[in-house]
């Protein structure tokens, strides 16, 4: 699954939640959030390695996936979904806020 998200393949992340067990899919939820700041560093760590700058926000839809797939219960998916984390701030990120960093409406 964290492959999913670190390469930024919704698809994969939600072919990866079936694939766990009862236990599997407690053991993931347990773990969400913490991957979020993990996953940013790395996808920073690999934009600067490349020389280039992607936005880093390709994990934020895999990760939603995956959290909806493993947390239990509908109100801890409803409180998953819409996380301030989740927020892109590159302007033209599809589906995202536009939101500039410093966090003002910017169109």
């Amino acid at each position: 699954m964290w492959t999913a998200i670190t390469t930024g393949d919704p698809a994969l992340a939600a072919d990866a939640v079936p694939a766990l067990d009862e236990a599997g899919r407690r053991e993931a939820a347990r773990e969400l959030p913490g991957p979020i700041s993990l996953v940013r560093k790395a996808i920073a760590e690999r934009d600067r390695r490349r020389g280039v700058w992607t936005g880093g926000e390709e994990w934020i839809e895999p990760m939603r996936v995956a959290g909806a797939g493993v947390l239990s219960g509908a109100a801890a998916v409803t409180a998953w979904l819409p996380r301030r984390d989740f927020t892109r701030i590159h302007p033209t990120s599809p589906a995202g806020s536009r939101r500039s960093p410093s966090g003002h409406c910017c169109g």
